[in-house]
Protein backbone atom coordinates (compact mmCIF):
# COMPACT_ATOMS: atom_id res chain seq x y z
CA UNK A 1 0.00 0.00 0.00
CA UNK A 2 1.25 3.59 -0.47
CA UNK A 3 -0.03 5.03 2.12
CA UNK A 4 2.93 6.62 3.52
CA UNK A 5 2.82 8.62 -0.09
CA UNK A 6 -0.38 9.43 0.34
CA UNK A 7 -0.27 11.19 3.23
CA UNK A 8 2.63 13.61 2.50
CA UNK A 9 1.72 14.68 -0.63
CA UNK A 10 -0.40 17.41 1.15
CA UNK A 11 2.54 19.31 2.40
CA UNK A 12 5.53 17.83 0.36
CA UNK A 13 5.87 20.24 -2.22
CA UNK A 14 5.15 23.35 0.24
CA UNK A 15 8.81 24.50 -0.64
CA UNK A 16 8.39 24.46 -4.44
CA UNK A 17 7.61 27.58 -5.62
CA UNK A 18 6.83 26.54 -9.14
CA UNK A 19 4.99 22.57 -8.23
CA UNK A 20 3.72 23.57 -5.01
CA UNK A 21 0.89 25.58 -6.39
CA UNK A 22 0.06 23.05 -8.68
CA UNK A 23 -0.12 20.40 -6.28
CA UNK A 24 -2.62 22.26 -4.22
CA UNK A 25 -4.65 23.73 -6.46
CA UNK A 26 -5.47 19.94 -7.90
CA UNK A 27 -6.07 18.72 -4.92
CA UNK A 28 -8.63 21.82 -4.06
CA UNK A 29 -10.11 21.12 -7.37
CA UNK A 30 -10.51 17.09 -6.72
CA UNK A 31 -11.77 17.89 -3.13
CA UNK A 32 -14.78 20.50 -4.03
CA UNK A 33 -15.78 18.15 -7.35
CA UNK A 34 -15.95 14.98 -4.65
CA UNK A 35 -17.45 17.13 -2.15
CA UNK A 36 -20.50 18.77 -4.72
CA UNK A 37 -20.99 15.42 -6.19
CA UNK A 38 -20.46 12.53 -3.41
CA UNK A 39 -17.56 10.38 -3.60
CA UNK A 40 -20.16 7.20 -4.97
CA UNK A 41 -20.67 9.53 -8.22
CA UNK A 42 -17.01 10.15 -8.77
CA UNK A 43 -14.86 8.29 -11.28
CA UNK A 44 -10.84 8.43 -12.90
CA UNK A 45 -10.02 7.26 -16.20
CA UNK A 46 -6.66 5.12 -16.28
CA UNK A 47 -5.23 3.72 -18.54
CA UNK A 48 -1.56 3.40 -16.85
CA UNK A 49 0.02 6.27 -18.14
CA UNK A 50 1.57 8.57 -16.14
CA UNK A 51 -0.28 11.22 -16.26
CA UNK A 52 -3.15 9.56 -14.74
CA UNK A 53 -0.74 7.80 -12.51
CA UNK A 54 -0.38 11.31 -10.87
CA UNK A 55 -3.66 11.34 -11.02
CA UNK A 56 -4.57 8.46 -9.41
CA UNK A 57 -2.23 9.20 -6.54
CA UNK A 58 -3.82 12.57 -6.15
CA UNK A 59 -7.29 11.82 -6.34
CA UNK A 60 -6.53 8.70 -3.61
CA UNK A 61 -4.67 11.59 -1.47
CA UNK A 62 -7.44 13.01 -1.33
CA UNK A 63 -10.22 10.39 -0.90
CA UNK A 64 -8.21 9.53 1.95
CA UNK A 65 -7.89 13.36 3.30
CA UNK A 66 -12.00 13.68 3.48
CA UNK A 67 -11.58 10.10 5.33
CA UNK A 68 -13.42 8.39 2.70
CA UNK A 69 -12.80 4.84 1.34
CA UNK A 70 -10.90 4.35 -1.74
CA UNK A 71 -13.07 1.30 -2.52
CA UNK A 72 -15.70 3.58 -2.49
CA UNK A 73 -14.44 5.20 -5.98
CA UNK A 74 -14.73 4.09 -8.98
CA UNK A 75 -11.49 3.96 -10.71
CA UNK A 76 -11.97 2.90 -14.80
CA UNK A 77 -9.92 1.87 -17.57
CA UNK A 78 -11.79 1.99 -20.96
CA UNK A 79 -9.79 -0.95 -22.76
CA UNK A 80 -7.49 0.06 -25.67
CA UNK A 81 -6.63 -2.44 -27.96
CA UNK A 82 -3.33 -3.78 -28.60
CA UNK A 83 -1.93 -2.38 -25.46
CA UNK A 84 1.75 -3.24 -24.30
CA UNK A 85 1.58 -5.96 -21.94
CA UNK A 86 4.01 -4.26 -19.59
CA UNK A 87 0.84 -1.30 -19.17
CA UNK A 88 -2.02 -3.99 -18.16
CA UNK A 89 0.30 -5.73 -15.87
CA UNK A 90 0.89 -2.21 -14.20
CA UNK A 91 -2.94 -1.19 -14.44
CA UNK A 92 -3.53 -4.80 -12.15
CA UNK A 93 -0.74 -4.03 -9.46
CA UNK A 94 -2.26 -0.54 -8.56
CA UNK A 95 -5.52 -2.59 -7.21
CA UNK A 96 -3.49 -3.85 -4.99
CA UNK A 97 -1.04 -0.87 -4.41
CA UNK A 98 -4.09 1.71 -3.76
CA UNK A 99 -7.00 -0.71 -2.03
CA UNK A 100 -9.23 -0.10 -5.48
CA UNK A 101 -10.97 -1.85 -7.68
CA UNK A 102 -10.59 -0.95 -11.57
CA UNK A 103 -13.34 -1.60 -13.44
CA UNK A 104 -13.06 -2.56 -16.99
CA UNK A 105 -15.50 -0.98 -19.92
CA UNK A 106 -15.20 -0.86 -24.02
CA UNK A 107 -13.15 1.86 -25.20
CA UNK A 108 -13.50 5.39 -24.50
CA UNK A 109 -16.91 6.63 -25.86
CA UNK A 110 -18.54 3.42 -26.22
CA UNK A 111 -17.74 3.34 -22.41
CA UNK A 112 -18.55 6.30 -21.29
CA UNK A 113 -22.24 5.63 -21.66
CA UNK A 114 -21.59 2.34 -19.31
CA UNK A 115 -20.75 5.75 -16.09
CA UNK A 116 -24.43 6.81 -16.79
CA UNK A 117 -25.74 3.20 -15.78
CA UNK A 118 -23.59 2.92 -12.75
CA UNK A 119 -25.13 6.61 -11.33
CA UNK A 120 -21.85 8.38 -12.22
CA UNK A 121 -21.37 12.33 -12.83
CA UNK A 122 -18.05 13.18 -12.62
CA UNK A 123 -14.58 11.74 -14.50
CA UNK A 124 -11.71 12.64 -13.36
CA UNK A 125 -8.86 12.75 -16.21
CA UNK A 126 -5.27 13.15 -16.70
CA UNK A 127 -5.48 15.58 -19.30
CA UNK A 128 -2.65 18.76 -19.59
CA UNK A 129 -2.44 21.17 -22.23
CA UNK A 130 -0.18 19.99 -24.30
CA UNK A 131 -2.12 17.37 -24.99
CA UNK A 132 -3.72 17.71 -28.91
CA UNK A 133 -6.76 19.46 -28.49
CA UNK A 134 -6.97 20.36 -24.91
CA UNK A 135 -5.69 23.72 -25.40
CA UNK A 136 -8.56 25.25 -24.31
CA UNK A 137 -10.05 23.24 -22.03
CA UNK A 138 -11.41 24.12 -18.72
CA UNK A 139 -10.85 22.89 -15.06
CA UNK A 140 -13.95 21.30 -15.58
CA UNK A 141 -15.68 20.94 -18.68
CA UNK A 142 -18.64 18.53 -19.68
CA UNK A 143 -18.79 16.10 -22.15
CA UNK A 144 -19.04 17.12 -25.88
CA UNK A 145 -22.90 17.25 -27.11
CA UNK A 146 -23.91 13.79 -28.13
CA UNK A 147 -21.42 11.43 -26.65
CA UNK A 148 -23.54 10.64 -23.87
CA UNK A 149 -27.36 11.92 -21.88
CA UNK A 150 -26.98 13.50 -19.71
CA UNK A 151 -23.64 14.47 -19.79
CA UNK A 152 -20.49 13.83 -17.45
CA UNK A 153 -18.78 16.68 -15.89
CA UNK A 154 -14.89 15.73 -17.08
CA UNK A 155 -12.81 17.44 -14.22
CA UNK A 156 -8.90 18.13 -15.09
CA UNK A 157 -6.83 18.58 -12.41
CA UNK A 158 -3.65 19.02 -14.32
CA UNK A 159 -4.69 21.46 -16.89
CA UNK A 160 -1.42 23.18 -16.50
CA UNK A 161 1.37 20.90 -15.50
CA UNK A 162 3.82 20.06 -17.97
CA UNK A 163 5.86 17.32 -18.69
CA UNK A 164 8.60 17.45 -16.30
CA UNK A 165 6.35 18.51 -13.36
CA UNK A 166 5.05 15.00 -13.58
CA UNK A 167 8.23 13.16 -13.37
CA UNK A 168 8.94 15.30 -10.13
CA UNK A 169 5.90 14.25 -9.20
CA UNK A 170 6.42 10.92 -9.10
CA UNK A 171 10.18 10.29 -8.33
CA UNK A 172 9.62 12.90 -5.61
CA UNK A 173 7.09 10.47 -3.84
CA UNK A 174 8.48 7.27 -5.05
CA UNK A 175 5.50 6.43 -7.04
CA UNK A 176 5.23 3.33 -8.93
CA UNK A 177 4.99 3.88 -12.97
CA UNK A 178 5.05 1.92 -15.92
CA UNK A 179 8.35 0.22 -16.86
CA UNK A 180 8.41 1.10 -20.36
CA UNK A 181 9.13 4.36 -19.04
CA UNK A 182 12.51 3.27 -17.92
CA UNK A 183 13.80 2.14 -21.35
CA UNK A 184 12.96 5.34 -23.22
CA UNK A 185 9.66 5.67 -23.87
CA UNK A 186 7.75 8.77 -23.64
CA UNK A 187 4.08 8.67 -24.51
CA UNK A 188 1.83 5.73 -24.43
CA UNK A 189 -0.22 4.30 -26.97
CA UNK A 190 -0.35 1.02 -28.89
CA UNK A 191 2.44 -1.57 -29.35
CA UNK A 192 1.02 -0.64 -33.30
CA UNK A 193 1.83 3.31 -32.95
CA UNK A 194 4.44 3.84 -30.07
CA UNK A 195 8.34 3.55 -29.84
CA UNK A 196 10.99 4.52 -27.72
CA UNK A 197 11.92 8.24 -28.36
CA UNK A 198 14.64 8.75 -30.51
CA UNK A 199 15.43 12.28 -28.44
CA UNK A 200 16.74 9.52 -25.27
CA UNK A 201 18.93 7.15 -28.03
CA UNK A 202 22.41 7.15 -26.38
CA UNK A 203 25.65 7.70 -27.73
CA UNK A 204 27.75 4.16 -26.81
CA UNK A 205 29.92 6.92 -25.22
CA UNK A 206 26.77 7.75 -23.09
CA UNK A 207 25.39 4.29 -22.18
CA UNK A 208 28.92 3.55 -20.53
CA UNK A 209 28.00 5.93 -18.14
CA UNK A 210 24.37 5.44 -17.59
CA UNK A 211 25.06 3.79 -14.32
CA UNK A 212 25.82 7.46 -12.75
CA UNK A 213 23.25 9.61 -14.88
CA UNK A 214 20.22 7.97 -14.67
CA UNK A 215 19.47 8.54 -10.69
CA UNK A 216 18.79 11.88 -11.43
CA UNK A 217 17.34 13.95 -14.34
CA UNK A 218 18.28 17.80 -15.08
CA UNK A 219 14.67 18.58 -13.96
CA UNK A 220 14.49 16.59 -10.96
CA UNK A 221 18.29 16.72 -9.39
CA UNK A 222 16.53 17.40 -5.89
CA UNK A 223 15.65 13.58 -6.02
CA UNK A 224 17.30 10.22 -4.20
CA UNK A 225 16.66 7.28 -5.69
CA UNK A 226 15.51 4.57 -3.63
CA UNK A 227 17.46 1.28 -3.79
CA UNK A 228 15.48 -0.67 -6.38
CA UNK A 229 15.29 2.57 -8.77
CA UNK A 230 19.21 2.42 -8.44
CA UNK A 231 19.44 -1.19 -9.18
CA UNK A 232 16.96 -0.40 -11.88
CA UNK A 233 18.72 2.35 -13.43
CA UNK A 234 21.52 -0.11 -13.76
CA UNK A 235 19.72 -2.32 -15.70
CA UNK A 236 18.61 0.79 -18.08
CA UNK A 237 22.26 0.33 -19.11
CA UNK A 238 21.36 -2.26 -21.46
CA UNK A 239 18.76 -0.30 -23.37
CA UNK A 240 19.76 1.69 -26.17
CA UNK A 241 17.71 4.53 -24.83
CA UNK A 242 17.98 6.67 -21.42
CA UNK A 243 14.69 6.73 -19.20
CA UNK A 244 11.77 9.36 -20.02
CA UNK A 245 12.29 11.85 -17.11
CA UNK A 246 16.15 12.59 -18.88
CA UNK A 247 14.26 14.02 -21.76
CA UNK A 248 15.06 17.54 -21.42
CA UNK A 249 12.43 19.70 -23.94
CA UNK A 250 8.89 18.40 -23.15
CA UNK A 251 7.58 19.54 -26.42
CA UNK A 252 9.18 16.30 -27.61
CA UNK A 253 7.10 14.14 -25.43
CA UNK A 254 5.56 12.46 -28.43
CA UNK A 255 8.31 11.74 -30.65
CA UNK A 256 7.67 8.21 -30.19
CA UNK A 257 4.20 8.26 -31.35
CA UNK A 258 2.40 7.95 -34.72
CA UNK A 259 -0.59 9.19 -33.17
CA UNK A 260 -1.60 11.08 -29.74
CA UNK A 261 -2.38 9.40 -26.33
CA UNK A 262 -0.75 9.97 -23.30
Amino acid sequence: MLSDSLGCVYEHFDDDADLGPKVRAALRLIEREISEYGIAACSLSFNGGKDCTVLLHLVMAAVQHLGSCPRDFTVIYFTQPNNFPEVLAFIQSCEAAYGIRIVTLPPFKHGLQSLVAMNLSVIFMGQRRTDPGCANLRDCTPTDPGWIDPPLMRVNPLLDWSYHDIWKFLRTLHIPFCELYRVGYTSLGSVHDTVPNEALRRSPSSAATAVTSTATSPATSDVVAEPSEQLAGKEEVMSEFAPAWELRCGSLERCGRSSSSS
